[in-house]
């Protein structure tokens, strides 16, 4: 498999330590399976393949979906206002973990665009030198 192109990393933060490794994030949420998709698109089982980290901000609707990402690494989540007791059974309301001194935004939803233009995820890059490259991705 070939490697994912990332993007250029467009801040430095000297602050970082990244203790000599690149971090690869991939951020989704408000996947809402099987209510707005039968399965996680492609695209985005590519990119949880290629993430040391996989963050889900909530909104799975079934337990299956985190089943299913961590077959492709290690996820990192939280249970949102739609999930029922299954997924609340095996994640908290409230998920922290230092990755390098990151703040991390909400990715939108790779399933279901509400209202916005396109469905889209997150993926972020942090470099051994602290350069940070944030990226929001259209999933087609």
């Amino acid at each position: 498999m070939a490697s994912p192109v990332w993007p250029t990393p467009v801040k430095r933060c000297p602050e970082v330590d990244a203790g000599g490794v690149t971090s690869r994030l991939l951020l989704i949420s408000d996947t809402h399976i099987p209510g707005r998709a039968r399965r996680l698109p492609d695209a985005v089982l590519r990119e949880a393949d290629a993430a040391d980290l996989i963050v889900h901000a909530g909104d799975w609707v079934a337990a299956s979906v985190l089943e299913e990402l961590q077959q492709h690494g290690e996820v990192l989540g939280v249970y949102g206002n739609n999930d029922g007791d299954d997924v609340r059974a095996v994640l908290p309301e409230v998920a922290r973990r230092t990755v390098e001194g990151l703040r991390l935004l909400n990715p939108g939803s790779p399933t279901d665009r509400r209202r916005q233009p396109r469905h889209t995820m997150m993926r972020a890059l942090v470099e051994p030198d602290g350069r940070v490259g944030v990226e929001l991705l259209p999933v087609e």
